[in-house]
């Protein structure tokens, strides 16, 4: 049986081109295989340490008034600066 990793990798190079997030996770996934770091463990790093989720009031040209949904997702506060960024779009979601 193969792993994980492996498989996952082989179905986003299938795709003509991978989202941000399967990019990232392709790439983790090609420098995980060649860790020999157990999978529990690699799943343990690939998970994000804290969302933050706010809101940003935007007044637009015409006068009204719309508010925009923004995350920020922040990975592995024993590095620091923490890593991650905020984010914001119609098409992006948690």
């Amino acid at each position: 049986m193969r792993n994980f990793a492996a498989i996952k990798t082989e179905a986003i190079d299938q795709s003509p081109e991978p989202r941000f997030l399967e990019q990232v996770e392709l790439f983790f996934n090609r420098a995980a295989v060649k860790t020999g770091i157990s999978e529990d463990f690699l799943d343990l790093i690939k998970t994000c340490d804290n969302v933050v989720r706010f809101s940003i009031p935007l007044v637009r040209d015409n006068g009204t008034l719309e508010t925009i949904m923004c995350y920020r997702a922040q990975h592995k506060h024993h590095h620091l600066p923490v890593k991650g960024g905020t984010r914001y779009s119609e098409h992006i979601d948690l």
